[in-house]
């Protein structure tokens, strides 16, 4: 498979598992609206001023990323872009981010794509740091 197909594979298959989630689990568990960022943060803005904020951070990104990042692990960039894509289609949406798993210990709320990012972040990284 070539990278640019496990990219679109990694960024399509993201969208698609994380929007299934939230749909279905809204039918099953309480649903959260993080109108912010990360645990909340930023969450006073306007709603359009955070997206358009996001969106931008998203092209400097892949901008970086299409030429350092993106052609060693596409898969990883893929899942990482993919997640935050899906959680700015929220925002468009439902006027925050949809979350659905409660973590006790943190007493936070997140979602598929939270972890999605988390994952695919220490997934680059590792590979950075330990096999180089």
């Amino acid at each position: 498979m070539t990278k640019t197909k496990t990219l679109l594979l990694g960024f399509l298959g993201t969208i698609f598992v994380d929007q299934i989630s939230k749909f279905l689990f809204a039918k099953y568990t309480q649903m959260w609206f993080n109108a912010g960022i990360s645990f909340g943060l930023l969450g006073k803005l306007d709603g359009y001023i955070l997206l358009f904020l996001i969106l931008i951070a998203l092209f400097v990104l892949w901008r970086v990323f299409a030429r350092a990042v993106w052609q060693q692990y596409p898969l990883a960039t893929g899942v990482l872009f993919g997640a935050a894509v899906s959680n700015a289609v929220d925002r468009v949406f439902f006027g925050g981010v949809r979350d659905w798993m409660w973590m006790p210990v943190l007493n936070v709320h997140n979602n598929f794509a939270d972890w999605a990012i988390f994952f695919a972040i220490v997934w680059i990284m590792k590979k950075e740091i330990w096999h180089k």
